[in-house]
């Protein structure tokens, strides 16, 4: 018997009332801009149906950021004690991380 079990990997994704919806202080443009969600996974069907989850939850396009195959997920995971040092020096947890790339020009 094999294992069918597929995964997807992501991180800075809640509900639209939570502190990372639309709606929320965390949320896609809050609270002074952008923020970027990141997915990892080996799975091409499983990334198309969580890559729909941030689109649910108001996220648009732009935010969503593939960093590649499920080992890519041990990054996010690592992305816990840089949110509470970052936390811990703002001295709050409403906060957003964005990647923005270098112009192309």
């Amino acid at each position: 018997m094999t294992n069918a079990t597929r995964s997807v990997w992501t991180v800075g994704l809640d509900g639209p009332d939570g502190p990372d919806g639309p709606d929320g202080p965390d949320g896609p443009d809050g609270p002074d801009g952008p923020s970027t969600v990141f997915l990892s996974g080996d799975d091409a069907e499983a990334e198309r149906t969580i890559g729909r989850l941030p689109d649910d939850l108001g996220w648009p396009a732009s935010s969503r950021m593939y960093l590649g195959g499920i080992a890519t997920a041990r990054g996010q995971v690592h992305f816990a004690p840089l949110f509470l040092g970052v936390a811990g020096a703002l001295g709050t947890h409403v906060f957003n991380i964005n990647v923005v790339p270098r112009s192309t020009r």
